[in-house]
C-alpha cells in the first residue's frame, strides 16, 4: 500500500502534539495538586502546633479555637495508643472529601491533637481546574490539525510543481529542470535528475549513432553484392567470372553474419547486464580462457600463456561480462599478432584492486583514434569493428577500468582493473 507524505507528516505532528499537550496539562494540573495538598497539611499542622503551645484547654476552649479557625474545620482531643508522630489521611463521606490530621499532644500521654477539615471546597476548584485545561488541549488540538494541514500543503505544493515540471519531459525534448523554481531541499533531487538527464541523452544519442553505423554496415555488403550481380547478369559469362560473383557473394554475405552476430553479442550484454554477481576464484576463470583460445590460436602457431605468483584470488563480479572483456582483448591479440608470437595473460594484485594485462607482440595501437568506438577498426585484418566498443560497454556496467597502451618495443598491453 502506497504512503502519502502529506498524511503521515499530518497524523504524526497531530500525535505528538496531542500527546505534548496532555502531558503538559496532566503535569500542570499534578503540580497545582500537590501544592493545593501541601498548602493546606502546611495549614493544618500550624493549626495542630497552635493548639499544642497554649496547653490544657477546656471543651469550650475547644470549640472557641474551632471558631477561630475555620468553619469547615473540626479540632478535637483523643487518646489513641500509637507511635507518637504526625499522621495524614483521606477519605470521601457523602460526597464530601475530608481531611484528618492527628498531631502528638505534649500534655497528655498518648494524647492527639485530632484537626479534621473539609476539602470539597478545594477538590472542586481543581476539578474545575482540570475541566479547563481540557477544553484547552482540545482547542489547542483544533489549531494544531489547522496548522498541519497547512503547513503540509505549503511543503507538499513543491513537490506537486516538480511532478509537473517532469511530466512535461519526453524522449524528443529532454530539458533540465532549473533549481531556481524550487525549495534548496530539492537541489539535491535536481542535481541527480540533471545527471540522470545527461546520461540519458548521452544514451539515446549513442543509441542514433549506433543505428547508423549498424545500418550503414548493413548497407555496405548488399550494395556490392547487388552491383556485382547487376554487372555479371548484363551479358553471357563464362565459368570463372559466374564464380567468381558467386565468391564475391559469399565473402559479403560472411560478412552480414559478422554484424548480425556483433549485434546478438550486444544484445546478450543487455541482458547480462542484469545478472548477478558471483564470487569465483579468477586463476581458475583466466586459465580456462587461455586454454581456449590456445586452441583458436593453433592454426597461427600463436600461444596464450597465464602468468601470475598467485595461486588462488576469488573476486565478485558479473562473470559474464568480466569474461567478455577479457575474451575481446585476447582474441584481438590473436587477430594483430604475427605467427608464431606468444600472447601473455598476466594476473597481479596493487592493494584492493585485480589487475589483468593481455600483452601482444602485434601492430600495437593508434594513438590518435578512439579504438572504443563502435564500427572502428584498425589494420587490415577484416571485422565489424563491435568488439572493444562491446568491452567498454561491459566495463561501464561492472565498475571496471580498460585501457590499450603501447609497449616501448613491439605490440601492445590491454589492461582490466576491477
Amino acid at each position: 500500500m502506497y504512503k502519502s507524505i502529506q498524511r503521515e507528516f499530518l497524523k504524526r505532528l497531530v500525535l505528538s502534539t496531542t500527546i505534548f499537550l496532555l502531558i503538559l496539562s496532566f503535569i500542570f494540573y499534578s503540580y497545582i495538586k500537590v501544592v493545593v495538598t501541601l498548602d493546606i497539611q502546611k495549614k493544618m499542622i500550624q493549626d495542630a502546633k497552635l493548639v499544642n503551645n497554649i496547653g490544657k484547654l477546656s471543651e469550650d476552649g475547644l470549640k472557641n479555637l474551632t471558631k477561630l479557625t475555620k468553619t469547615s474545620t473540626s479540632i478535637d482531643m483523643q487518646i489513641i495508643k500509637k507511635q507518637q508522630m504526625i499522621y495524614h489521611s483521606s477519605w470521601q463521606e457523602d460526597n464530601r472529601v475530608y481531611h484528618k490530621i492527628e498531631y502528638p499532644f505534649g500534655e497528655i500521654k498518648d494524647g492527639f491533637i485530632v484537626i479534621t477539615q473539609d476539602l470539597t471546597q478545594n477538590y472542586n476548584m481543581l476539578n474545575n481546574i482540570f475541566k479547563d485545561l481540557f477544553v484547552f488541549t482540545m482547542g489547542g488540538l483544533i489549531l494544531v490539525i489547522i496548522y498541519s494541514v497547512t503547513i503540509s500543503r505549503v511543503l507538499t505544493t513543491p513537490v506537486a510543481k516538480f511532478a509537473k515540471n517532469i511530466s512535461k519531459t519526453d524522449i524528443n525534448n529532454i530539458q533540465k529542470l532549473q533549481k531556481s523554481e524550487l525549495p534548496l531541499e530539492f537541489h539535491p533531487i535536481v542535481n541527480s535528475l540533471n545527471n540522470l538527464t545527461n546520461r540519458i541523452k548521452s544514451h539515446i544519442k549513442y543509441q542514433k549513432e549506433l543505428f547508423i553505423g549498424i545500418t550503414h554496415e548493413l548497407k555496405t555488403p548488399l550494395a556490392v553484392m547487388k552491383l556485382k550481380n547487376e554487372i555479371t547478369i548484363r551479358k553471357p559469362r563464362d565459368e570463372a567470372r559466374y564464380k567468381q560473383a558467386i565468391n564475391l557473394n559469399i565473402e559479403q554475405i560472411n560478412k552480414l553474419n559478422k554484424i548480425i552476430s556483433s549485434m546478438l553479442d550486444m544484445g546478450r550484454q543487455e541482458g547480462a547486464k542484469f545478472e548477478k554477481e558471483t564470487t569465483f576464484d579468477i586463476v581458475t576463470f583466466l586459465q580456462d580462457i587461455c586454454k581456449s583460445f590456445s586452441l583458436i590460436g593453433k592454426s597461427s602457431q600463436i600461444k596464450v600463456l597465464f602468468k601470475s605468483d598467485i595461486s588462488s584470488l576469488f573476486i565478485t563480479t558479473q562473470a559474464t561480462l568480466y569474461g567478455q572483456i577479457v575474451q575481446n582483448f585476447v582474441q584481438n591479440a590473436i587477430k594483430f599478432s604475427p605467427k608464431g608470437e606468444n600472447i601473455v595473460v598476466k594476473l597481479t594484485q596493487q592493494n584492493s584492486k585485480t589487475v589483468v594485462s593481455i600483452i601482444d607482440r602485434g601492430i600495437g595501437i593508434d594513438k590518435d583514434v578512439d579504438i572504443f568506438a563502435p564500427f572502428k577498426r584498425y589494420g587490415e585484418k577484416q571485422g565489424v569493428g563491435l568488439g572493444l566498443f562491446l568491452a567498454k560497454n561491459a566495463s561501464s556496467t561492472i565498475g571496471a577500468k580498460i585501457s590499450i597502451t603501447n609497449n616501448k618495443t613491439k605490440g601492445a598491453t590491454a589492461t582490466v582493473i576491477l
